[in-house]
């Protein structure tokens, strides 16, 4: 025997509304989670030190000047003395994009499971 109930269309409407509320609830819970896990792969993986720092502003403290040894430095053989010095910047390291194709395996499942539950519940 074939069963056939209609439904109003406010009814449907409605329906579809909480499951879209109940989606979007669980998919901003799920990219929150992604977001602070990603956030600690890259603090603990992929950024020692001052990576994210362009450039910084070395000064002389104890003494009147900085001193750089032609050894050490491009200086072109001289001794240089510099109350204070920007060094360049660090290059361009895609710490973001890594982190993220890294974790790829790990995002598409659980943005599907979020939108699943959602839908179940």
């Amino acid at each position: 025997m074939i069963e056939i109930a209609l439904a109003s269309d406010r009814a449907v409407v409605a329906h579809l509304d909480a499951l879209q509320e109940k989606a979007h609830r669980s998919l901003v819970r799920a990219v929150a989670q992604l977001g602070f896990a990603s956030r600690r792969k890259i603090q603990r993986e992929k950024l020692p030190g001052r990576a994210l720092q362009d450039s910084w502003l070395i000064q002389a403290r104890r003494a009147k000047a900085l001193r750089f040894d032609p050894s050490t430095s491009s200086a072109g053989g001289r001794v240089l003395y510099r109350r204070s010095i920007t060094p360049p910047g660090l290059p361009e390291r895609s710490f973001l994009r890594s982190a993220l194709a890294e974790m790829a395996p790990e995002i598409a499942p659980k943005i599907e499971a979020a939108i699943l539950a959602a839908l179940r519940s």
